[in-house]
C-alpha cells in the first residue's frame, strides 16, 4: 500500500523532529511493511534507531537500505556509517568478555 507508506513516512518523519525515537522507529517499521522494496523507510528507521541507540538494528536497517537502492547517492556516507556502528558492537563485545 504505498499511499500507506508516504503517510507512515511523514508522521515517522514528524515524530523524528519531535524527539519522539520509538514513535518514529514505528511508523519507519510501518511504511516498510507496507510497501516492502521501499529503500526510504530503512534509512529512516536506521537514523532513528542509531540516534536511539540500538547500534545492531540501525546496521540491519542501514544494510538493507543499501541492498534495496545500490545506486543510493549516499551508499558511501552509509556505508560509513554501517562500519562505525559494526566497531561499537564489536568494542562492546570486547568489554563484556
Amino acid at each position: 500500500d504505498p499511499l500507506r507508506a508516504e503517510k507512515d513516512m511523514q508522521v515517522g518523519t514528524f515524530y523524528m523532529h519531535k524527539g519522539d525515537l520509538d514513535a518514529a522507529i514505528d511508523r519507519f517499521q510501518d511504511a516498510a511493511l507496507a510497501k516492502p522494496g521501499y529503500a526510504l523507510p530503512f534509512l529512516r528507521l536506521g537514523e532513528a534507531q542509531e540516534k536511539r541507540g540500538l547500534t545492531r538494528q540501525a546496521i540491519k536497517s542501514y544494510t538493507r537500505y543499501l541492498d534495496l537502492y545500490p545506486k543510493a547517492p549516499d551508499k558511501d556516507k552509509i556505508q560509513k556509517k554501517i562500519d562505525k556502528l559494526y566497531k561499537e558492537v564489536q568494542k562492546d563485545r570486547k568489554s563484556f568478555n
